[in-house]
Parts: structure tokens; sequence; C-alpha cells
């Protein structure tokens, strides 16, 4: 598409001096039929010619302060599938204007994949004109459809103006999702009674003392137990209730500058895994990091898992490598949680000493991590609906 861009920019480009050429030539034959035949109706003709290019400038600025633009797009659409959209321009001034070059931006928010598109409209005054136009990606991810950058040509193509537009749209491109079995669970057995269950659920009040422990480094100071630390004269830590919701946290640590295919590898299996929870009714916590920080939305159904899955593809990675995402702050919110299925395209170094010890990394990339203490599974790509079709937790 940016070739294509590029071409259209180049042609209308030639256009311009092909118009000043004609203009050139016009304006000699009026100049020399005003010499030769000295008359009114020619002597206005030639002045017409050649006060030409600064009447169509001066319409062509007054023009460009009244055109806006907008953007319609469907909600989702199916990876590698054609979406169209509408691109409508408005002109609210009286006279009309010329050729529109618009520049279309599509990125995908999710990878950082961009390409552009050309489109030109033209608007009568007081109307509006609509170019039709498709987006396509083979990586789910929300495509961000942004209209920014347009060029005015006046009505003869001798000029070309800047116009300053604001359109922009999504689409969401939805990854492919396949069936997750979940077995043996510790968390939620299948074959246990509802009073074995609630045993190692846990309480719904945080507030009750579960146990006592040894305090930890990395364990809220607010929890410590003071006057039984006094008396053994270690710092003693109550180990509360632990909600449901807490149980069990499932989160994609998403990076820019990790691979389109491994990203999408990424959400698929989170969404799959999101989706195979809430069949099994496991209630969970989704969670996930981008570049607008960290988000977790507890989970009771597929609805919500399937919105907070939609919020995650839109909002961008964070920036960032997986050379040095472990200089990226610790994520306390993972603190807390029973256990945690960390998926990601990079080991989380900084992350670590929050995750449970009972918590698994899933790595996705092209080659396995050759550091990480912690219990991974890595898969690449082509491997994901293989690796993760049967899930232990």
């Amino acid at each position: 598409m940016k070739q294509n861009a590029a071409s259209s920019h180049f042609r209308q480009d030639r256009r311009r001096p092909a118009a000043w050429f004609f203009w050139i030539i016009l304006l000699l034959l009026t100049g020399a039929a005003a010499v030769f035949r000295a008359s009114v109706p020619v002597a206005a003709a030639f002045l017409v010619c050649l006060l030409l290019p600064g009447i169509s400038l001066f319409f062509s600025r007054l023009v460009r302060k009244h055109l806006s633009a907008g953007i319609t797009l469907p909600l989702s659409a199916a990876k590698n599938t054609y979406a169209e959209g509408i691109l409508t321009l408005r002109n609210d001034g009286l006279p009309a204007c010329g050729r529109v070059s618009v520049l279309l931006t599509v990125t995908n928010a999710l990878t950082g994949e961009e390409r552009k598109q050309q489109l030109l409209l033209s608007a009568p005054s007081f109307g509006s004109a609509s170019a039709q136009f498709t987006v396509s990606s083979a990586h789910c991810g929300a495509l961000e459809c942004t209209a920014a950058d347009a060029v005015l040509y006046d009505w003869f193509g001798l000029f070309r103006l800047r116009a300053s537009l604001q359109a922009s749209g999504t689409v969401l491109i939805l990854p492919d999702t396949f069936p997750v079995e979940i077995q043996d669970s510790p968390v939620f057995p299948q074959t246990s009674s509802p009073e074995e269950q609630d045993s190692i659920r846990g309480t719904e009040d945080p507030s009750e003392i579960r146990g006592l422990r040894e305090y930890r480094a990395g364990d809220p100071v607010r929890q410590i137990h003071w006057k039984l630390s006094a008396k053994q004269h270690i710092p003693i830590l109550k180990e509360n209730g632990m909600p449901v919701s807490r149980t069990l946290l499932l989160f994609w640590d998403k990076v820019r500058g990790t691979e389109p295919a491994v990203t999408d590898a990424l959400a698929e299996a989170v969404c799959s895994l999101a989706l195979g929870l809430c069949r099994q009714q496991i209630p969970f916590t989704f969670g996930w990091r981008g570049q607008g920080g960290t988000e977790l939305e507890i989970i009771s159904d597929e609805d919500t898992a399937v919105r907070a899955v939609s919020l995650a593809l839109r909002h961008g990675s964070r920036p960032g490598s997986p050379e040095n995402s472990g200089a990226d702050e610790p994520l306390t919110e993972a603190q807390g949680y029973t256990r945690a299925l960390w998926f990601a395209g990079a080991y989380p170094f900084a992350s670590e000493a929050f995750l449970s010890a009972e918590s698994i990394v899933y790595l996705c990339g092209k080659e396995p991590p050759d550091r990480g203490s912690r219990l991974t599974v890595f898969f690449s790509p082509e491997e994901t609906r293989e690796t993760l079709r049967l899930l232990r937790l």
C-alpha cells in the first residue's frame, strides 16, 4: 500500500507541471491575440487568463477552511478478510473544492504494523463526497484508520495546499480461537464436593486469617502480625483469606518489538484459554500490560471474557523488545494470586519475584529462552494449538 500511495502522489505531482505548461501556452496565445487584434473581448480574455492562477489560489485557500472528514468502519472482521470502509469528505463552504488527495494510515495497534493508501475526492459547495476503501490484516488486533494528511489541489491543478483533516475509525480484527481442555485443576477440582472446593478456593472474606508463616521479601508489610512477631523475634505474616477471583490470574504481557506472528499467536492463546476457563466455570482474573499501563478484569462468564480480550486487543503494546524487557518496572499487581498463567514473548524477569511458586510462564517465540528459574513452557507460533489444546493447571 505504501508504494501505491507514493505512486499516487507522484501522479498528482506530474499533473502540476502539465497544468502550468498549458496555462503558459494559453497566456501566450491570448497575449499574442491581444497584441495583433486590439479588441475589448480579446484583452478581457488575456486579463482573465493572467489572473486565473491568483483567483484559483484564493478560492482554494477559502474552501480549505471549510473541509472536514469522517470514517465509517464495521465493528469487527476476521483475519485475512477485507473490511469495507467509507471516507466522507464534507465541504461546508460556498466554493466547490478541487481534487483532494487524502493519505489514509492504517495501523495495527497490537502489532505495530502500518500501511498507507491514497484516496481522491472532490466535494461540491455545501455538499459531501465519499470514497470506499478496504482494509485487512493477517494478524489480529485493532486496525486504526486515520486520515490526517490531505492535499488540496485548486480547480486547474496549478497549486497544492495542505489541508488539516481529523478523521479516524477502528475495526477489530478478531483472533482465531481453538478448544482448550483443562484437566486436573487443583484450583477447582472437577470431582470434589462443594465443601472441598470451598476449602481450596479460600474464603470470600479477605479479613479472615487463613494461616501464619514467616515473612518473606516482597510480602506486604500491613499483613505482619506485630504482637506475634515480637514474641517470636522474627517477622510473622498473616495469610488472609483469598477471594475466589484472586485464586487464578491469566496475564498477557504484551511487548512491542516481538514479531507480529508471535503477538498474534499469544492473542489466540489467551483468548482461547479465557473461553475454555469460562466454559468449565472456573472464575479467574484476566490481565494485560500494554502501553497505557496494567489492566485487570474479573471474569465470570464468556461475555466478560470477550469484552476484556477485546479491550486488550485495542490497547497498544508497551514499548520495548525481548532484549530490554528486564528493565521494565515490576508488576506488583500480580502479587497475591495463588497461581498465574503468564503469556509473553519475553521472560518477565522484573515481575518474577511477584509471581507465586505455582505460577507458569508461557513463552512464544522463535527460539527457547536461555534463562529463567520458573517453570516455563515454550512454544512457537506454529505450535500454539498443539501446546495448549490440553492444559493442566
